[in-house]
């Protein structure tokens, strides 16, 4: 057994958090999320702030237009990131409503601004227990999630790696040493999958399918972002869509950066956005790449949290009715 399972089975005994679990009732723990989502949206309130105080000035010429379309496209992108989750529900959770789970997502993207990614796990946990469902399977599930993006991104980032490479041999290397690599890790992969995945699934008879499915939502994403990030950039400087592949590349090396340091600090970490600047700036002038950058932040922030407001309100609507 793991080292840190012993230590949460002792913590789990601990009687100061027994205690605090028979004070959380179910009204104190609604009461306990609003707060935590009030200190989410202030947090978000102080990055974009950041954010606009650090966009150039009178040193770069907008196209408005360009902006609409990053906002539509990232409203796109919004939608296949719930259909992906929707369909990865079904595949370890069981049958449940899309409803249901586009709530579960739009909740708790309003908490994914504070510090490391616990906080936005446990309020998916929190949503879905209210439903009946363990704990341990949203858990695996939401780690699930994690793997199949930054996998199905970090794929796609070395084929492209390699296409610009432009060298047999060391596409053969590379090929040659991920083998060796899959081969060495698999018994610890397979194992980490039985006990971390397989083990809490509840849907097993739709596991195939719409896992695939999900993989597809997921995988889509990512040229798709490659896109928003074109259309952000061309509203500081002109950009031609010969330069898809070069802004696709910049944008999975940046995106993938940014999203192994928010697993451990949160989003308002600017891993992403310094290194979007210092990857267009090799291309694009600095004043245009330092407005790109900070641009995706407050889109993708704002956007975010318009999006789950919008939803958990039309979905409180349908309630009502």
């Amino acid at each position: 057994m793991p080292f840190y399972s012993i230590y949460w089975q002792q913590l789990q005994r601990w009687p100061p958090l027994n205690k605090m679990r028979l004070w959380l009732t179910p009204a104190r723990q609604r009461y306990l999320w609003h707060g935590i989502t009030i200190i989410s949206f202030v947090l978000t309130i102080i990055g974009m702030a950041y954010a606009w105080r650090k966009m150039p000035e009178g040193e770069i010429v907008l196209s408005p237009i360009y902006l609409g379309v990053s906002v539509i496209i990232y409203a796109i992108t919004y939608a296949i990131h719930l259909f992906g989750w929707h369909s990865l529900a079904i595949a370890t959770l069981g049958r449940l409503p899309l409803r249901l789970n586009v709530e579960a997502v739009a909740t708790s993207d309003l908490v994914k601004y504070l510090p490391t990614v616990a906080w936005y796990i446990a309020n998916r946990v929190h949503f879905y227990e209210q439903q009946q469902i363990r704990r341990n399977s949203v858990v695996a599930a939401s780690l699930l999630e994690m793997v199949i993006m930054l996998g199905a991104g970090t794929f796609m980032y070395l084929v492209l790696w390699l296409i610009r490479a432009q060298s047999w041999l060391l596409l053969l290397g590379t090929l040659i040493i991920i083998m060796v690599i899959l081969i060495l890790v698999y018994p610890r992969i397979n194992q980490w999958w039985r006990t971390r995945i397989s083990a809490y699934q509840i849907a097993s008879l739709y596991q195939g399918r719409y896992g695939i499915i999900a993989l597809f939502w997921y995988s889509i994403s990512w040229p798709i972002g490659g896109l928003f990030l074109v259309t952000v950039l061309h509203i500081f400087t002109p950009v031609s869509m010969a330069d898809y592949w070069s802004i696709f590349y910049i944008w999975l090396g940046a995106a993938l950066l940014g999203s192994f340091v928010s697993i451990g600090i949160g989003t308002l970490g600017i891993a992403r956005e310094m290194s979007l600047t210092y990857l267009l700036a090799q291309y694009w002038p600095l004043p245009a790449s330092i407005a790109t950058a900070i641009s995706v932040k407050i889109i993708l922030t704002l956007g975010q949290v318009f999006l789950a407001l919008v939803i958990l309100g039309w979905l409180r609507l349908l309630k009502k009715k």
